[in-house]
């Protein structure tokens, strides 16, 4: 099973909500609404769904391969797990 590809990205609609969305202006995408007091907390995770989904995949991937070469992948999923987090926690 798959996901929507592309960066996912916020739009508050009012106070208290917002979507979630993919693509370019006048071509977007609704894949959710998130609606209640934790919503910005809540649409950041959403958000970063596909790079945290990417990150574990990498992890995964460097560990299940372990050698000598598997240094740079674990760093590189690292990186990408680090970035991810931070935009999870509403960063850039």
């Amino acid at each position: 099973m798959g996901h929507t590809e592309g960066k996912w990205k916020i739009h508050k609609t009012n106070k208290s909500s917002c979507h979630i969305y993919v693509g370019s202006e006048g071509n977007e995408v609704i894949l959710a609404a998130v609606q209640n007091q934790d919503f910005k907390a809540n649409a950041h995770l959403i958000a970063a769904a596909p790079d945290l989904l990417a990150a574990c995949e990498m992890m995964v991937s460097g560990l299940n391969n372990l050698n000598d070469d598997a240094n740079d992948e674990i760093h590189a999923a690292e990186i990408l797990m680090t970035a991810a987090i931070a935009a999870a926690k509403g960063g850039e």
